[in-house]
This record gives C-alpha cells, structure tokens and sequence, in this order.
C-alpha cells in the first residue's frame, strides 16, 4: 500500500543515512522501524499507574487518588488558616 507523510528534512535525512549503513532501501528502513516500535513493549511509551512516593526513609505506601485529594485538602486549608 503507498501512502505519503511529510517528514521534517533532518529527519528525513537521518532515515536515509541509517538506511545506506544498513545496506537497504529507505522503505525497507522505515518499514523495519515501524515492525519494531510495533513490536515493543507498550511500558516504554506509558506511564506508572500508581508510583510510588519517596522519602528520605525509603519508600513509603502508594497513595490513592481520594487519600491524596484529601491530604493536598488538608495542606490547602492549614496554609489558608482554615
């Protein structure tokens, strides 16, 4: 299938570098590059679901969405004097 994208021109001419060390066409570059993010693990491209929060005594429980509304809340009303 052809398709066509508009690719920045450094971009561009990086493709095509790493295509003529590896001895193969630029479509096939680009169509190996596109298999292996394909292929990767999705982790790489995504975020923790609950990290974990650190003190300078190790790591202490994760923190609910609710316990962490509820702790930014209370600072919020101490520093308002409430």
């Amino acid at each position: 299938m052809r398709i066509s994208i508009d690719l920045p021109e450094p971009l561009l001419k990086r493709l095509k570098l790493l295509a003529v060390q590896k001895d193969i066409s630029l479509k096939a570059f680009i169509t190996q590059a596109l298999e292996a993010a394909l292929q990767a693990p999705a982790a790489a491209g995504t975020r923790m679901e609950k990290p974990p929060i650190t003190r300078s005594k190790g790591i202490v429980p994760i923190l609910t969405k609710q316990s962490l509304g509820e702790l930014l809340e209370s600072e919020d009303e101490t520093k308002s004097g409430r």
